[in-house]
């Protein structure tokens, strides 16, 4: 486990064509990092242990998201050298339920170079889904970042959305466009490049729903 939201499965045998990970188990949902599928288990998701394969091409390695985390994410940034060089770049949020369709995660972020953070000067983000609306809340505001929000992916979602609204204060909301959902997967995608919110900004979205399938 790498933390409390990922589970990390290193390949050791040269040329291997099959990865075999155990998971703590599947009585939670997991997903697999790269393909955005949930890991079904074959015991009745009871809470034990279980060993699941999968292949696995040369190069690559078992990567999977715990359900009930939310990860901010610097999605395709192969090409920088560093946190330093990335550090103003879009975020991806990507949002993994639990069996009870909730969901929560921390950002905390500083200038990584001196010791401002001791004097209070950092942005520390809550992030809560729950109850079908996406809360997120800047809890500490004292470090301005120039790095924006570019898309939203919520995995395990088992509605599909009619409407997404956005709110920044009070009852002033506006409709988000560019959504997309994949049926078969669960994956809901939300593009935010438009609307340019920055990671100094609260904020709140409602989903108006209706369902896909009761699996």
């Amino acid at each position: 486990m790498a933390g409390d939201s990922l589970l990390c499965a290193p390949v050791f045998e040269e040329g291997a064509t099959k990865l075999k990970v155990t998971f703590p188990a599947l009585d939670n949902r997991w997903f697999n990092y790269f393909t955005f599928e949930e890991i079904k288990s074959g015991n009745g998701r009871k809470a034990t242990a279980e060993e699941k394969e999968f292949p696995i091409d040369l190069g690559e390695f078992g990567l999977f998201v715990r359900g009930g985390s939310i990860l901010p994410l610097w999605k395709n940034n192969q090409h920088k050298e560093s946190v330093a060089m990335m550090r103003d770049d879009p975020i991806t949020l990507m949002i993994a339920l639990d069996v009870e369709d909730n969901a929560e995660g921390d950002l905390y972020w500083d200038d990584g170079e001196s010791m401002d953070y001791a004097n209070g000067n950092f942005l520390r983000i809550h992030y809560k889904f729950s109850k079908n609306a996406f809360q997120v809340k800047v809890e500490n505001n004292k470090y301005q970042s120039k790095a924006f929000y570019k898309q939203i992916i919520i995995l395990g979602r088992k509605k599909l959305c009619g409407k997404i609204n956005i709110s920044f204060s009070g009852d002033d909301k506006t409709e988000v466009g560019g959504f997309s959902l994949d049926v078969s997967k669960k994956v809901l995608k939300i593009g935010l490049e438009k609307q340019k919110i920055g990671l100094n900004t609260s904020f709140q979205m409602t989903f108006q729903q209706r369902l896909i399938n009761r699996n």
